[in-house]
Parts: C-alpha cells; sequence; structure tokens
C-alpha cells in the first residue's frame, strides 16, 4: 500500500485555480529538467511555494508514494467576489472541510510557505491553527520549505519554526535528506516563477520530498502491523547536570516505568572526560564506513565521552538528549558533544532514521538554557534523523510540577522501529561542501 503526501500550498499568491495542471506536470515528469519545462509551457504562471512544492512532490512520487496538493488561498472567502481580496477572518467551510479530509488520509504533510522576517506567512500560520483544534497533524510525517527572495533570508528559521510547531501537535518531523540533510527545503525566488532558476534550492526540495516518503513507508508499516509490545532500547543521554546529579534522579523517576518493557540506559555524560573537536579537513579522519558503522574520528582516547559512547548511540532505537535549565552550578557536556557528533554525521549520516527526542528539566525561576528542546531539534535533524516531540520536567526547586507524557515517543518510536526492521537500506552518501579534500564524496553507505 502505497504511502500518501499531500503538498499544502501557504502562499496568498498561489494558483489554487490550476494547481491540478502543476500535479499533472509532477506525475508526468521522468526528470528535474522535465519538470521544469513541463511547468513552464503551463499557459499560467505560478507562485514560487507552488513551484518549490511541485519538485518536493516529484520526488516523493518517484520514491513511490501517492502525492496531493491543495492551497490555503481557497480556504478564505473572497470581498465583494474579487478573487484577489481575502477577508482572513472568514473561512470557507466547503474547503476547509476538503483540506482537513485530506489531510485526515494523509501519511505526510509538506508545507510550502513564503518567508516573512525569518517566519513563515500569515495563510500558513491559519494552516497549524485549523489542523491542531482537529489534531490532524498527529503521527504524521511533516516537512517544511521556504521561499525568500534572497540567500540566507530567513528561510532555514521559517523551516525550523514550521517544525517546532508542527512537533507541538506531536507531528514526526524530518528535514531535507543526504546530500545535505538540513532543515527543509530553502529556495531563494522573488517575481512568480524565478523558482526554477534555482535549481540549488530545488534540489533541496527534492531531498525533502524523498525523504518525507522513505519515513512515512516507515511508520506506515509500522502502523498497519501494531508494534505496542514492541521492546525499545531507550538511550537517554544527561548532557549536563550538577556534580552530584541531582537532575538525574528527575530524569531516573521520569522513565522508571518504562523500564519493565523497553531497555532504558540513561549515560551521564559528565562522568566522562571529552575532547574539544578538531575540525578535521578530512572527516572522518579515519575513512568512511561501508558496513556496520564504526567510530572514525582521529581522538582515540579510550575514556572519551564519545569513545565510550558511540555504539549505544548506534544501536539505540530512540535517543533522548537531557537538558538542564537551573540556577545551580551546572556540569556541561552538551557543546562539546554536539561538536564531536561531527564525524557520526560525516560518515554517511550513521544516525540515519534514528528516532531522536529532547528532554529539559527546567526550573521556573531559571533562565539560563530554555532553548535546550529546540537546539537539539536543529543540531540532530542535521543527522539525517527523525524527530519526535520534545519533553519536559518542570520543576520549582527541588520540587517537581509537571512532566510531558512520554507516551507519544513511545508509540512513534515503536512504529519507526518496526518499520525499519521491514525496510530495505538505501545508500547515503555525505558530500563535504567547502572542503579542498573530495576523495570520500562518492563513498556511499547502506542505511
Amino acid at each position: 500500500m502505497k504511502s500518501k503526501v499531500v503538498g499544502v500550498a501557504g502562499s496568498i499568491r498561489s494558483n489554487q485555480g490550476n494547481l491540478d495542471s502543476l500535479l499533472s506536470c509532477v506525475c508526468k515528469a521522468f526528470s528535474h529538467d522535465d519538470l521544469t519545462k513541463r511547468i513552464k509551457q503551463l499557459s499560467v504562471k505560478f507562485a514560487n511555494t507552488d513551484v518549490a512544492l511541485a519538485f518536493a512532490l516529484f520526488a516523493a512520487y518517484k520514491s513511490g508514494a501517492e502525492v496531493d496538493i491543495v492551497s490555503l488561498r481557497g480556504l478564505f472567502k473572497t470581498v465583494d467576489g474579487n478573487s484577489d481580496t481575502f477577508d482572513h477572518l472568514k473561512l470557507d467551510d466547503a474547503k476547509v472541510g476538503l483540506l482537513l479530509k485530506k489531510l485526515k488520509n494523509a501519511d505526510g504533510v509538506i508545507l510550502s510557505t513564503p518567508t516573512y522576517f525569518g517566519d513563515r506567512s500569515s495563510v500558513a500560520n491559519k494552516f497549524f491553527q485549523l489542523v491542531d483544534s482537529k489534531d490532524l497533524l498527529k503521527d504524521k510525517v511533516f516537512g517544511a520549505i521556504a521561499v525568500g527572495a534572497k540567500r540566507n533570508g530567513g528561510q532555514e528559521t521559517t523551516c525550523i519554526y514550521c517544525i517546532v510547531d508542527a512537533l507541538a501537535q506531536t507531528a514526526i518531523a524530518v528535514g531535507n535528506g543526504p546530500i545535505t540533510s538540513q532543515y527543509g527545503g530553502t529556495v531563494v525566488a522573488g517575481d512568480k516563477m524565478t523558482a526554477l532558476e534555482d535549481d540549488w534550492g530545488l534540489e533541496r526540495c527534492k531531498e525533502l520530498g524523498s525523504k518525507i516518503a522513505y519515513t512515512c513507508s516507515l511508520v506506515s508499516v509500522g502502523r498497519q502491523d501494531p508494534p505496542l509490545d514492541k521492546s525499545l532500547n531507550i538511550c537517554v543521554l544527561m548532557t549536563m547536570d550538577t556534580p552530584d546529579k541531582q537532575y538525574r534522579l528527575f530524569v531516573d523517576d521520569y522513565f522508571e516505568p518504562l523500564r519493565s518493557q523497553h531497555k532504558v540506559d540513561v549515560v551521564d555524560l559528565i562522568d566522562y572526560p571529552i575532547k574539544r573537536c578538531l575540525a578535521c579537513d578530512t572527516c572522518p579522519k579515519l575513512g568512511k564506513s561501508e558496513g556496520s558503522p564504526a567510530y572514525r574520528c582521529i581522538i582515540q582516547d579510550e575514556d572519551d565521552c564519545v569513545v565510550v559512547n558511540h555504539k549505544k548511540l548506534l544501536d539505540a532505537d530512540v535517543i533522548v538528549l537531557v537538558g538542564v535549565n537551573s540556577e545551580k552550578d551546572v556540569v556541561y557536556r552538551y557543546q562539546a558533544f554536539v561538536e564531536r557528533t561531527r564525524c557520526i554525521r560525516r560518515d554517511n549520516y550513521q544516525l540515519s532514521n534514528t528516532p531522536m527526542a529532547s528532554l529539559l528539566v527546567s526550573d521556573l525561576r531559571a533562565h539560563k538554557n530554555t532553548l535546550h528542546n529546540s537546539k537539539v531539534i536543529t543540531s540532530y535533524i542535521r543527522h539525517n534523523t527523525i524527530i519526535l516531540a520534545p519533553m519536559q520536567i518542570t520543576l520549582l526547586g527541588d520540587e517537581k510540577v509537571y512532566e510531558t507524557d512520554y507516551t507519544p515517543l513511545i508509540a512513534q518510536a515503536q512504529m519507526i522501529k518496526a518499520g525499519r526492521e521491514k525496510a530495505c537500506a538505501y545508500s547515503v552518501c555525505y558530500a563535504a561542501d567547502g572542503y579542498a579534500d573530495k576523495s570520500q564524496d562518492c563513498i556511499s553507505s547502506k542505511r
């Protein structure tokens, strides 16, 4: 059974009346250049967000998914019959109903939006409001595309904010997959149709479409064969703590109910020394892995934090990175640890398709590390992982006052594990852009 991916066009300039023609181009094209040619041959013009979305859906379609496209512009009633004037407070109930129906039946969602000051459009924002009220992003694979008139014009932050909001609705988030594995599709375009000139950006959209389709297939397989009794290997990394490990106690207590069914390995990174990344020109220094991934950083100290725990990361069914927001003195391993995962990423994405989540233990009176959960998303989505909703334990001093339910995390990780066990490995290659040594760029691994 094919997965279903719905593309959502989030621009007020979207050519809502001709999206069927655009979708026809997507399904008939046999290459990037052919799709470009077909779109140019149409007698109508499309918004750049429509065009970027078409290339993402093209890649999803070529990866075996069923695809569809809808425009958010059509949800709003016109004012005095003028098709260019919309009342954003009045929705067309019939069209909203059609959108929600398509989303309900979808396995994956790609939202494409113009960038306004590093954030999404008001139309795209309305999308999040609509789906939140119906819980429609739950367990959906989600990715974002952003279009701006300049390179580095806010496209990355736009994608990140969309991912954060989707995760808040318990979606399953991915970025664009290899070769770049970043935050989604990021396209440079101003006038209508000029997105077709940004081949680099459109390649990122295609990476996103492929990643969405593959992840949908994993989740779909897992959902068809309910894996609720599937035991997980959960690797929990305490990336910071007080010297006497006060916050480790809260984390142990949080995960304790899971230990009867799952293996929960809580690793305190403050127990180990950690050397700083040397940013080698050729990384991984010991060559890329072809079979089972090995530890390939030039730093080989036997007691080093990353050396000791490398295999635990690769063997995990889900990885949780724990941070602490506290006024107390904290031993901080997070940043140095993230730096040292450089060789893991550059060794053809050793963590490909591993579910990742974050957990913040936060004192209400503290303001020293409030961004931990967002930092985990932005750093580890670049490892070609699958990002699950962040969690939080809220404290007032030494008293726990709230904790996030981890049930969605466990259910989603079980589905993904079931899907990965039945999926075929695929070739993954990291290309070291910006470095002169290209000797390893063509070496791919099966992941």
